[in-house]
């Protein structure tokens, strides 16, 4: 994981948008594997895996 952050900050990668990538991600399979009105919890541990939970694009996704 350190290797691939590397490489994606030496690439011109930003945080925010691996983030934002990230939420989309989970959005999208959240979406496909559930039914509408059904909740999806996301547990996150520490450091940066608190962004990603909260990241806008998956906030979205269900504004409730």
């Amino acid at each position: 994981m350190r290797q691939w952050e590397a490489d994606s900050w030496a690439a011109g990668l930003k945080p925010a948008d691996v983030i934002r990538r990230a939420g989309a991600h989970v959005a999208r399979l959240a979406l496909r594997l559930t039914r509408p009105g059904q909740r999806v919890l996301i547990l996150a541990g520490k450091g940066n895996n608190g962004a990603d939970a909260r990241s806008p694009i998956f906030s979205n996704a269900n504004p409730r």
